[in-house]
């Protein structure tokens, strides 16, 4: 001061904004005072200035400075250990005057005094004179620690009014919060570690704090939940949090089950503590409780089916089967295919999970099983091991064509017994095979095929007609066949001699073989009588005088069986159209003649010798008699006559009577016997007068009559009645007994007496003795000509007769009602190969009376005769070149009376057959009409007879061009019928269409082509073909495995065209990813160093696969890529050329220490063949393993496992099947695994 204040030149306005500041500031202090002025005066200015009115000011210092004393804290806190941050008093200012301010505990915070805190309230706190600048002057509190887990508590403080200097600042409360620091240890026990489905038993879980909650408050717990239970469907869901009360040291969580139907394993559930406010976790801060399924249910219901039968070389590296109705709920499968090619030893087996009910499991390789009836058995199990029924299907496997079959023919000869029922069997035929046979002759005839399946491999086939094959060398040429091709012909031979005489000899009946005839030249005798059987069809019986058959000049004719003369006779059976003959019967007749006693006159005699002739010659008596001798018979009393030497008897001195003489032959052959004859000689007295003479009226005789006698007996006397006497009959032998004499006509049978009687002398010529034999006519009662025969065949005609006297009676057959020829004896006929109906004619003998002959009718019905077919053609398009009308008649030829009917019918009913027969084709569709016509007029047994025949209708039957296709047909494939080669590629459309050659043309066609393509069948770039579009695709077989695991890629080549494709390459080149193994291609080849697949040719829509085996030998995401490199004609579409298949390659899971590998096939394969368990560092050496049943039976147990288990138990190999283990891996119990094991076993 004073200060000098520069005004520079400027417009002023007096407001702040021109303002001119003094050089004046103000110096703070911190003395508490009062507060003080500063007064400035303004001098006289220079300049332009003047002084206004204002030119003093008074400016006051207020004093800011005080002593304040508050807390240093509105709140504040602390654990109770520390004790720290505890509330101090702050005081600032200067102190002139020392100081006093009372704290006081208000006494209404929650902590108590002299237990959670020390402190004498009210506190006097002494401020001493000085300078404070915010100086904290400490108060007398303490916080007291403890144990107790409890709630923060607080202390309430109040600042009383200071004295001296010092004034209460803003902040005279405070509150001070001992923060309870000891926090109690959370842990967790499963205080019933097992909870059942059965009745729904819970388990449960303890959650425990070190130290009771006296926080007045839940202590909230929080948990995570695990184990392989799922929440919700296996058990309550549980909440994740568990509140432990105030005053508590624990709570429990409640694991309440949830009962189902499900066969599963035991579940687990694992509840872990999980870091949450007002605790910590301790040890042990997990553990689990086992929910226990009651249920075990057997897998049933389900089916199985081979996809692929037959198995064949094209398929039986990619077999598949597909399940139906299979359980899927943690259900797992095995299967094993066997072949009885080997007795089921060889199997492939695989398993898996079923995941689906219908699951279809392919690319099954089953190569290396042998051909035979494939059997698969599959067998479903759940998860606890139950398994379930096997289901079995069955396919055959064969990839071979049919080899080392033979067959035989069953009949050798082939006969006529056989012809028309021959057979032959197989040797080792394949089973399911099919099989095609020719039966032919080197005699020729018409050759009979035959197919069929064979059922086994012994497997016969009967029922063979060859009537219609020559004899000769049968061959028979049999060839089986099957998927894979037909094997080579088996074939064998036999010897066919038919011969319908059979080879059976005539039978022979017991009619006599020797005869004694009165006459030899009289003698005849039916051959035929001596057969008793009949003969086979087809043959004859024949006689011949050699025993040589062969020698044909030597038969009796064919027509006649009757002989007359004593001989040897052959009879056999003769079959006319082979020309052969049955083994013969030989018939040894023998004739002789009956000897002839020649015929006896008798004789008078004198018995004086002065009164007429007593000499009597006996042989003169007889005339043409054969040697023999003579006998007295009978004579009268006291006669002494005797037969002299030369056969005189002496009758002088004789009795008067009748002498009889017996005259025997002596020359008798056998069969024949000696005969006798008698003559009587009348001795008389012949000094006594009689007329009557010496000799009898007429030579006796024996007269045999048939059935009725009726006879005058004189028409037998011979010689004249002498005079005085009459010609008299007597039925006694004695002349002169009146009494018996009768007349000449008689009617009964017996012996008659005839002789000249001398009435009035009483005296008698010799007798003439007539026998009359009376004998009966058979008649015939019965004949039977069978049932009628249907156009040629044999028929037995049978008689049947009786006679009144019971004599043998014989029958004789003719072929007219008089006269005619003997064709049989015997009350049977039978004729061979009858084609006409016949009358034949049979009578019945009995002691030589035979009756009339009756007629007997063999009826043989005309067979029916269809006529001999013609198929024709027509066309349903008038005036076009064919007719339109057909008379049905007019396709037949000698054909008897029939009706006609449709059996095919293209027009579907719109065809009529006229009342005529005739058909109108015009306006119908085109095709193959076909017709039957049968015969009306059969008469049983004969049947109706039926041909057919077809007639072919198109539009019309012209080939303008003369390529040999209709112009109908050109019309129907849109060719040229004017141009034999539309397309104009050298073959005719002919040629293309019918695969037969033109010899007008150069080219030959081999197979059906496209008339309509320049291109086919000679495809050439010069033909300029349109594009084609070939499609490729890529499949594989698994999409995700393990490392190091098979995988099958298969490419598939479509031909979405019709056209032929040539040339085609596929490169497919794997990637380094993959090792190749080895490839299938259903056509072409494919070179596995570059990759390429080459295929020469595809046809219309062909489709082809080829299938690449690899190792996936790298992990991670392989693919792999096909493409279509090159084609003929051009692919014209690129889009579908290029194919790719991805594979995911994961490395086994089964690599982590502490881990079991559970699936493992124990079979001394070398590979997997015991229970692995990894434990590459040695950390869990002193483990303990157990290993039980699903029954829970311990197995197997080892402390310290080493992976040696080979699934051996103590008796022996274990089933295959699931198992459970319990592994400790410390041994300790504080590391405890649970799980399952499967055992898989061929």
């Amino acid at each position: 001061s004073p200060e000098l204040v520069n005004i520079p030149a400027g417009v002023y306005d007096g407001t702040a904004g021109t303002a001119v500041a003094l050089a004046l500031t103000i110096t703070g202090d911190t003395d508490v005072e009062s507060d003080e002025t500063i007064d400035l005066s303004l001098g006289t200015p220079t300049g332009d200035a003047s002084l206004g009115s204002q030119t003093t000011t008074t400016y006051t210092i207020n004093n800011d400075d005080s002593v304040t004393v508050e807390f240093s804290q509105a709140t504040g806190s602390d654990a109770e250990n520390s004790g720290g941050n505890l509330p101090v008093l702050l005081v600032t200012g200067t102190v002139v005057n020392a100081t006093t301010v009372t704290v006081t505990d208000l006494g209404t915070g929650t902590a108590t005094s002299g237990v959670d805190y020390s402190f004498t309230s009210p506190e006097l706190v002494n401020i001493p004179a000085g300078v404070y600048d915010g100086t904290a002057v400490a108060l007398a509190l303490t916080i007291t620690g403890d144990t107790d887990v409890e709630s923060d508590e607080t202390i309430d403080l109040s600042l009383g009014t200071p004295t001296g200097d010092a004034s209460l600042g803003s902040q005279t409360t405070t509150t001070y919060t001992i923060n309870n620091d000891d926090t109690p240890i959370a842990t967790i026990t499963a205080s019933d570690d097992t909870a059942t489905e059965l009745g729904t038993t819970p388990g449960s879980f303890t959650v425990n704090l070190s130290a009771v909650n006296n926080t007045g408050s839940d202590i909230v717990i929080d948990y995570t939940v695990g184990g392989d239970a799922t929440p919700g469907s296996d058990y309550n869901t549980l909440s994740g949090s568990v509140a432990i009360s105030d005053g508590q040291t624990n709570a429990s969580i409640l694991v309440t089950p949830i009962d189902d139907s499900l066969t599963e394993l035991d579940e687990t559930v694992v509840v872990t503590l999980a870091a949450g406010t007002g605790y910590t976790v301790g040890t042990p801060n997990n553990d689990t409780v086992t929910i226990v399924s009651e249920d075990d249910i057997q897998p049933a219901g389900y089916t199985v089916i081979i996809n692929n039968d037959p198995i064949n070389s094209a398929n039986q590296n990619n077999v598949s089967f597909t399940f139906s109705n299979a359980p899927t709920f943690l259900t797992s499968f095995d299967y094993t295919f066997t072949s009885d090619g080997d007795g089921n030893v060889a199997s492939v087996s695989g398993s898996g999970a079923v995941l689906t009910q219908n699951r279809t499991v392919s690319n099954i390789n089953l190569s290396g099983l042998p051909d035979g009836l494939v059997t698969l058995t599959v067998t479903i199990s759940n998860i606890l091991g139950t398994e379930g029924a096997p289901t079995t299907d069955t396919a055959i496997k064969l990839t071979t064509i049919p080899s080392g079959y033979s067959v035989s023919i069953n009949q050798d000869p082939i006969d006529q017994t056989n012809e028309n029922t021959v057979g032959f069997t197989f040797s080792g035929a394949e089973v399911n095979a099919g099989y095609q046979y020719t039966f032919s002759s080197d005699g020729g005839g018409t050759n009979v095929t035959g197919s069929g399946t064979i059922s086994s491999a012994n497997q016969q086939v009967t029922g063979i007609d060859l009537s219609g094959l020559n004899n000769g060398t049968v061959t028979l040429s049999v060839t089986l066949s099957n998927t894979n091709g037909s094997g080579t012909p088996a074939t064998d031979n036999v010897t066919k001699e038919t011969c319908f005489a059979g080879s059976g000899t005539p039978v022979q009946s017991g009619t006599p073989t020797e005869f004694c005839v009165g006459n030899l030249g009289d003698f005849t005798q039916n051959l035929n009588d001596y057969i008793s059987s009949t003969p086979p069809s087809g043959a004859v019986l024949r006689w011949t005088t050699n025993a040589d058959t062969s020698v044909s000049g030597d038969y009796l004719p064919s027509n006649s069986s009757v002989v007359t003369a004593a001989g040897t006779y052959y009879g056999f059976y003769y079959d006319a159209s082979n020309d052969c003959a049955s083994p013969t019967l030989e018939i040894v007749l023998t004739v002789n003649e009956e000897p002839n006693a020649g015929t006896p006159s008798n004789g008078g005699a004198c018995n004086s010798s002065t009164d007429g002739i007593y000499l009597i010659d006996l042989d003169d008596r007889l005339t043409g008699a054969d040697a023999g001798n003579w006998s007295i018979l009978t004579t009268p009393a006291g006669s002494s006559a005797v037969i002299n030497a030369g056969n005189i008897v002496n009758f002088n001195g004789q009795p008067t009577g009748s002498y009889v003489f017996t005259y025997t032959t002596t020359n008798a052959a056998p069969p024949c016997v000696n005969q006798s004859v008698n003559v009587t000689v009348t001795v008389n007295d012949c000094s006594i007068p009689c007329n009557a003479g010496s000799e009898a009226p007429g030579q006796s005789a024996t007269l045999e009559f048939c059935d009725i006698i009726a006879v005058d007996l004189n028409d037998y006397v011979t010689n004249a009645t002498p005079n005085g006497t009459v010609l008299t009959w007597s039925v006694d032998a004695d002349p002169l007994v009146v009494d018996a004499h009768i007349g000449s006509f008689v009617e009964g049978p017996g012996t008659y007496y005839g002789f000249f009687y001398d009435e009035t002398n009483n005296c008698a010529s010799p007798t003439m003795d007539l026998t009359l034999e009376r004998n009966f006519t058979p008649v015939i009662n019965i004949t039977d000509a069978g049932e009628p025969i249907c156009g040629q065949g044999t028929v037995t005609l049978t008689a049947s007769a009786t006679v009144e006297d019971e004599s043998t009676i014989t029958y004789r057959w003719y072929d007219a009602p008089t006269g005619g020829t003997i064709l049989q004896t015997g009350n049977t006929l039978v004729i061979n190969d009858l084609d006409t109906t016949t009358s034949y004619y049979v009578s019945a003998s009995a002691n030589g009376c035979e009756s009339e002959r009756v007629e007997v009718i063999a009826v043989v019905n005309d067979t029916q005769s269809a006529g001999t077919p013609t198929d024709i053609t027509a066309c349903s398009v008038q005036g076009n070149g064919g007719p339109n009308i057909i008379d049905l008649d007019d396709t037949l030829t000698e054909a008897d009376a029939g009706t006609w009917s449709l059996i095919t019918d293209p027009s579907s009913g719109a065809l009529l057959i006229g009342s005529d027969n005739t058909v109108d084709f015009a306006g119908l569709p085109d095709g193959d009409y076909v017709f039957e016509y049968t015969t009306t007029g059969a008469v049983a047994p004969c049947t109706n007879a039926s041909v057919q025949v077809t007639i072919s209708v198109s539009d019309c039957i012209v080939d303008t061009d003369g390529d040999g296709l209709t112009d109908g047909e050109e019309a129907a494939l849109g060719t040229n019928p004017n141009n034999p080669d539309t397309d104009g590629d050298g073959l005719t459309d002919g040629e293309e269409v019918l695969v037969i050659d033109d010899p007008d043309t150069s080219a030959v066609p081999e197979n059906a082509t496209d008339p309509l393509d320049a291109c086919d069948p000679f495809l050439t770039p010069d033909c300029n073909p349109d594009d084609i579009d070939l499609a490729i695709t890529k499949e594989v077989d698994r999409e995700e495995v393990l490392l190091n695991a098979e995988v099958n890629f298969t490419i598939t080549v479509e031909n979405l065209t019709m056209d032929r494709v040539l040339d085609i390459v596929v490169n497919d080149l794997l990637a380094s990813g993959f090792n190749y193994i080895s490839h299938n291609a259903s056509k072409g080849t494919y070179d596995p160093e570059t990759g390429e697949w080459s295929i020469d040719e595809l046809t219309a829509e062909e489709v082809v696969t080829l299938r690449i085996t690899v190792t996936v030998v790298t992990a991670g995401q392989l693919q792999n890529t096909a493409t279509i490199a090159s084609t003929f004609p051009n692919d014209g579409v690129a889009s579908n050329d290029t194919a790719s298949a991805s594979v995911t390659v994961n490395e086994s899971q089964c690599k982590d220490p502490g881990t079991i590998c559970n699936i493992f096939s124990p079979n001394g394969d070398g590979i997997n063949d015991t229970l692995k368990f990894i434990d590459p560092n040695n950390e869990y050496t002193n483990n303990t393993f157990e290993v039980f049943d699903r029954y829970g039976n311990s197995v197997f147990q080892m402390d310290g496992y080493d992976s040696s288990w080979d699934g051996t138990g103590k008796n022996g190999e274990l089933p295959k099947g699931t198992y459970f283990y319990i592994l400790d891996r410390k041994g300790d119990g504080t590391d405890v695994v649970k799980g399952w094991i499967q055992i898989i076993r061929d």
